[in-house]
């Protein structure tokens, strides 16, 4: 019982360790994770879409998709739009909180 439950759970191990589940500290492994980081094309993606969303008013939309982007590739561009967008979309919450409600008597 125990040899098979030794072949049992080193077989576990082993599947997780190729999908990729069970993290591993190499160099190479840290070089991939930095490569996957940025991404200018991805964000440039993300931008895009956040500019489409902030043409229709949904700040919120844009600014997660601007974050995004700039977790994708920081850069100037994109932490000043974020940073645009954060304040139009507290203005943009706190201006529906305000009249958002009516009662009904």
């Amino acid at each position: 019982m125990s040899r098979s439950n030794f072949l049992l759970a080193f077989r576990l191990c082993l599947a997780l360790f190729i999908s990729g589940v069970l993290p591993v500290d190499t160099a190479q492994s840290l070089t991939f994770a930095q490569a996957k980081k940025k991404n200018p094309a991805q964000a440039s993606k993300y931008a895009k879409r956040g500019s489409a969303k902030a043409k229709k008013k949904d700040y919120r939309g844009a600014l997660s998709d601007y974050k995004k982007a700039y977790q994708l590739n920081p850069s100037a561009n994109y932490k000043k739009r974020v940073q645009q967008l954060t304040s139009l979309a507290k203005k943009q919450g706190s201006s529906n909180s305000k009249g958002g409600k009516v009662s009904k008597k």
